[in-house]
């Protein structure tokens, strides 16, 4: 089998989710450090113009963004499975998106920021914030906490007809009763299941 080379910098979340994918399946590959920032003249060529890390190569094939990759790994060893039941891979899409942008700003608090800044350079530290403003969709604003709790139920609600259609029983810890798995009205997970112990 030809190498595996993850293209990612220290620091990034989804480079995180692609490496603990490679530990967890037992997948031996290599890192090449990629910028945090612009410009990025190694990696560029390699996609195309393609800007995000994780990149995943492999010969002259290459594979860019922890979806795609994880769904490649997961087809190039399929043992241990990523998706051991039918609602896992949405799971894994929501987290992605969704739970993704509602968690960035807790993890921004400033006693993570010293453990930030010390995988960077002091020039993609002073680059990191046009960087990322260029980085995003110019027509989209980020969803408010109200937005972002409606992205939450309807996930959830999805995850409940599918177990109750399956039959399964809820596995996801947000509800050990065995009632709704989600979100009351007027309240989060973590009421719920305060009250429910």
């Amino acid at each position: 089998m030809a190498e595996l080379i993850l293209h990612q910098y220290e620091i990034s979340p989804f480079s995180e989710k692609v490496r603990r994918i490679f530990a967890y399946k037992r997948m031996p590959y290599t890192t090449v450090r990629a910028p945090a920032v612009m410009p990025k003249p190694d990696l560029l060529p390699l996609t195309g113009g393609y800007r995000k890390v994780p990149v995943l190569q492999r010969g002259n094939h290459v594979y860019c963004d922890s979806r795609l990759i994880a769904r490649w790994l997961e087809a190039l060893r399929p043992e241990p499975t990523l998706y051991p039941a039918p609602l896992a891979e949405s799971l894994a899409d929501w987290a992605d998106t969704a739970l993704f942008d509602a968690v960035v700003p807790v993890i921004r608090r400033p006693t993570r920021f010293d453990d930030v800044v010390k995988h960077m350079s002091q020039q993609e530290l002073a680059a990191m914030p046009a960087d990322r403003k260029a980085m995003g969709d110019p027509g989209r604003s980020a969803p408010g906490a109200k937005v972002l709790l409606t992205y939450l139920r309807t996930y959830l609600e999805r995850c409940e007809g599918q177990l109750a259609h399956t039959g399964a029983q809820c596995r996801l810890g947000l509800n050990r009763c065995g009632g709704r798995l989600g979100l009351g009205r007027g309240g989060h997970a973590g009421e719920q299941r305060r009250r429910e112990h």
